[in-house]
């Protein structure tokens, strides 16, 4: 299952990181154009496609470090998480449900925060996009922790006045302070 999948991830990772081939293939490179100074161009095609190939594994280990990152929740909680049918339908609560949607919520809340920073390094036009944006984003969290099962909702998390009143607060550049944003300090960079 996933676990077995976030395994072999990480095996991939630590042979390929800085432990392993990225680090030994990083090492040989230096050594070499280190060499190449006294080698009369006879090193100049190893060294360069051995380049090519150092930054082809940094595309590649990037690459295992976001699934590492995607895949870092507990596949437990997936497992734990059974949705009832009949119990939606009546819109009783599911314990699951609950859970699944706040344990997700508070990591989306801390990317959220992380984010949040940018604004700060955005011109007046793109900073008013941006926390618009993450307006919306962040009423869509707000709710789905008071209510977990608006995220079966057909029409969304958020209804159609909902939606409106923040297309509207953002027409007008009255989004509002918004806690993952830092206050404008004044400045813009």
């Amino acid at each position: 299952g996933a676990e077995r999948i976030r395994e072999d991830i990480t095996k991939a990772h630590s042979a390929l990181g800085h432990t392993g081939a990225e680090g030994a293939m990083t090492d040989a490179l230096r050594w070499l154009e280190d060499a190449s100074d006294n080698a009369e161009g006879t090193l100049d095609e190893p060294v360069a496609a051995l380049s090519r190939a150092v930054n082809e594994l940094d595309v590649a280990v990037d690459g295992i470090v976001r699934a590492l990152d995607i895949l870092q929740f507990n596949p437990s909680d997936l497992e734990e998480t059974e949705v009832d049918l009949a119990r939606l339908k009546v819109r009783k609560t599911s314990p699951g449900l609950k859970h699944l949607v706040r344990l997700y919520g508070s990591r989306i809340e801390k990317l959220m925060y992380e984010g949040g920073k940018l604004a700060s390094h955005l011109d007046f036009d793109a900073r008013r996009s941006f926390v618009s944006l993450m307006a919306l984003n962040w009423r869509m969290l707000t709710k789905m922790r008071k209510d977990p099962e608006s995220v079966l909702d057909q029409d969304g998390v958020l209804s159609r006045r909902e939606k409106f009143g923040l297309k509207t607060r953002h027409l007008m550049g009255m989004e509002g302070h918004i806690p993952v944003i830092p206050e404008d300090d004044g400045h813009h960079h």
